[in-house]
């Protein structure tokens, strides 16, 4: 049935929405910061077309990230204690369907993450 033809674009057109334009704007102020002293870093510049050879003089070893300062451990306590406090029943029907070996490395962990927790208090 011709009527039933699609709306869609042809072979040679490109196909643009919003969502694409506003990906495309933040892509090139990424670039456009890192170029400018700001942060972008080496993802802004490879978008820009960098050469990955040319981006071997650039030392990130300087850059902090928020998550060099998460402690894993500390998130596997709190997450447990949370899970206790919450849902103490369904708590328990996990830890009991784990295997002997993994309750117990389970509990050396988060005797681990208790003496941080302690440890980042005292110094609080």
């Amino acid at each position: 049935d011709d009527n039933d033809e699609d709306d869609g674009f042809d072979e040679d057109q490109d196909c643009t929405n919003q969502d694409d334009e506003d990906y495309l704007e933040t892509l090139k102020a990424a670039t456009s910061a890192s170029k400018s002293g700001g942060r972008g870093g080496m993802s802004a510049l490879l978008l820009d077309g960098e050469d990955w050879d040319d981006l071997s003089s650039i030392d990130d070893d300087d850059y902090r990230s928020p998550l060099d300062e998460f402690d894993e451990t500390i998130f596997f306590h709190n997450t447990f204690r949370d899970a206790f406090q919450r849902e103490a029943q369904l708590y328990q029907q996990i830890q009991q369907s784990m295997p002997p070996e993994l309750q117990l490395k389970c509990q050396e962990v988060l005797n681990i993450a208790s003496e941080r927790v302690a440890s980042e208090a005292a110094e609080s």
